[in-house]
């Protein structure tokens, strides 16, 4: 077990102070720096919301017809189905969420839900030119975006 810097020590909880405090050093204490850097490695890992919801409003632009809140409900006509889909596949591809964590962000759904409609758009991104160019488009908006902060 090692010592614990003062910085990091202040930011655990109650009984795991009293032990770091209490630890004898075994190795050199970890720097602040490299528990700040280790902190921002994995916020990078974290996904707000709002990123899932700018993916599904850019898919939406491509199908007019069809709400934010449709592709949230328990509907499965085709042509909710499909937004649903590219809209999964894009969150899939462009955030690193979970299976189970990109179900929850549309209704609920179940992970295999969610791998089925990405299987599903990559297949069709091969043989429908058409949809492939409404991916590229969705991924080059979304990139414009970001740019424009």
């Amino acid at each position: 077990m090692c010592r614990i810097s003062g910085a990091a020590q202040a930011t655990l909880p109650a009984p795991a102070r009293f032990f770091a405090a209490k630890a004898e050093p075994v190795a050199p204490p970890i720097p602040d720096v490299m528990l700040r850097i280790a902190h921002e490695a994995i916020d990078r890992y974290k996904v707000p919301l709002s990123a899932v919801h700018l993916i599904q409003r850019a898919v939406l632009v491509h199908y007019p017809d069809v709400t934010r809140r449709d592709i949230m409900s328990g509907r499965r006509t085709k042509n909710i189905v499909l937004p649903r889909q590219v809209a999964m596949y894009m969150v899939k591809k462009l955030t690193l969420l979970s299976l189970p964590q990109i179900g929850a962000r549309f209704g609920g759904r179940d992970h295999t839900t969610v791998i089925h409609a990405v299987r599903k758009i990559e297949h069709l991104i091969t043989k429908d030119p058409e949809l492939a160019a409404v991916v590229t488009d969705i991924e080059q908006s979304l990139e414009k975006a970001e740019a424009n902060g």
